[in-house]
């Protein structure tokens, strides 16, 4: 039996994906709640998910600029990424959820044909140095919160810096 279930996948940003995302913990949220996010504050993830402030609030003109640049990008570098380790990587078809912890969420942003899971990123240049050798805490909680769900044992985690 698989530790996961599959949830609806829809479409990103849209109301019905924003309040998937409301109704659990999912692996970007690890980074805040660890104190670790230059977006977002434990407080302000806790107003988030108990509906006490909007479900997509505004941002700034830099913060939207990052994200839509961001989502462009992340189908080019899983796509760069599969050629260079010689592995199909795809956009999982559904959202999934632990069936031990139905809370726990995990939107993969790709998976091998045989469970890795795949993190894409495109960071600033001003952040490079959380790269240098490594893979950042950030991405890196992701990976882990990612595996907790699905039982996976592996990653691959690409950055365009």
């Amino acid at each position: 039996m698989k530790p996961y279930a599959e949830l609806a996948q829809h479409p990103e940003g849209s109301t019905e994906w924003l309040q998937q995302r409301n109704e659990g913990i999912g692996s970007s949220d690890c980074s805040v709640i660890f104190g670790l996010s230059s977006y977002d504050s434990p407080y302000s993830l806790w107003l988030q998910k108990t509906g006490q402030t909007p479900l997509n609030p505004p941002v700034d003109e830099r913060t939207q600029e990052l994200f839509t640049m961001g989502h462009a990008l992340e189908p080019v570098i899983r796509t760069l990424t599969a050629e260079r380790v010689g592995k199909g990587i795809s956009k999982p078809p559904a959202a999934f959820a632990s069936v031990k912890r139905p809370w726990q969420r995990y939107n993969a942003d790709g998976m091998t044909e045989d469970g890795v899971l795949f993190e894409a990123k495109n960071v600033s240049w001003f952040k490079r140095a959380e790269w240098d050798g490594q893979i950042s805490d950030h991405a890196e909680m992701q990976v882990h919160h990612g595996a907790a769900v699905t039982g996976a044992t592996h990653a691959i985690v690409a950055a365009l810096i």
